[in-house]
């Protein structure tokens, strides 16, 4: 919905009804839906509660606190930030930036280490996240040393030469 916004300038489209709610009242909850600290909107789950974090790890079990789908949310706070301006709605774009500086501020005290590697979360398979740490980085999800330290270590993982494959005749 917002790329479709931002590449139309449409917005009347978030008001529009599917079985009685807005487009924007449908974002504004899945938005809520995974279960987040309500300090730091930081998702989190547990053996009980626990889904598929993202697609590549879909495998993968995590508990505690998790930085893919928390970056997912912050992604989402932007965009929400967004459309709401584009509305003229500037208190709810406030409040989307607010929830979107919250998770930024939080993000780091949580999942980042001295390797520059985010964990992917802080439970179950607290491991370093190639994809989460790209993504924060690519986001822009990430401030001062803890920026730094992260762009070193991708930058440092994809200098290291590939295994080469032989092919036998």
């Amino acid at each position: 919905a917002s790329e479709y916004v931002r590449q139309t300038g449409d917005i009347a489209i978030l008001d529009e009804r599917i079985n009685g709610k807005t487009l924007l009242e449908r974002l504004e909850a899945a938005y809520a839906t995974p279960e987040a600290h309500p300090d730091t909107g930081i998702v989190f789950t547990t053996d009980a509660t626990r889904g598929v974090n993202f697609g590549f790890m879909d495998t993968t079990i995590h508990t505690g606190d998790l930085l893919f789908a928390s970056l997912l949310k912050y992604r989402a706070s932007l965009q929400l930030a967004a459309l709401a301006a584009r509305q003229g709605k500037s208190d709810s774009a406030d409040t989307w930036k607010s929830a979107a500086s919250r998770l930024k501020i939080a993000l780091p005290g949580i999942f980042a280490t001295e390797s520059g590697w985010l964990k992917a979360s802080t439970g179950k398979s607290a491991q370093h996240d190639v994809w989460g740490t790209a993504f924060a980085l690519y986001l822009n999800a990430l401030e001062g040393t803890v920026k730094e330290r992260a762009g070193e270590a991708l930058a440092d993982a994809l200098d290291v030469p590939l295994i080469r494959l032989q092919c036998y005749e």
